[in-house]
């Protein structure tokens, strides 16, 4: 990996010059060594940089939910005389073939 990290241009008593639009030096300031004098970290740039791009993204993760999935809506089995929980619907939160509980949603 080749290092494109620059130095700021410094004169000869630690002033860093600063430019106008025409690119030519207006004046010459001193930059705190405390911000501007500390050892860059790529690895630091490079977890900031990535936060960044991840934040700018939008999500498109979306889990159908019980009106969206595909499927009969016919009573599984009768309300009563089975001995077994009721059921309406196979596309329900209850019945484990078709989990949708606690799902992604979109921002959108």
């Amino acid at each position: 990996m080749t290092k494109t990290i620059k130095k700021l241009p410094t004169t000869a008593k630690g002033k860093t010059p600063v430019y106008n639009l025409k690119a030519e030096i207006v004046s010459n300031i001193t930059l705190p060594k405390n911000v501007f004098g500390v050892k860059i970290s790529e690895k630091l740039i490079n977890n900031a940089v990535r936060i960044y791009l991840s934040n700018q993204r939008s999500s498109h993760a979306k889990v159908k939910d019980r009106g969206e999935v595909a499927g009969t809506t016919k009573k599984m089995w009768a309300q009563k005389g089975t001995g077994r929980a009721r059921h309406g619907s196979a596309k329900a939160q209850a019945v484990r073939v078709r989990r949708v509980n606690g799902s992604k949603q979109s921002r959108r």
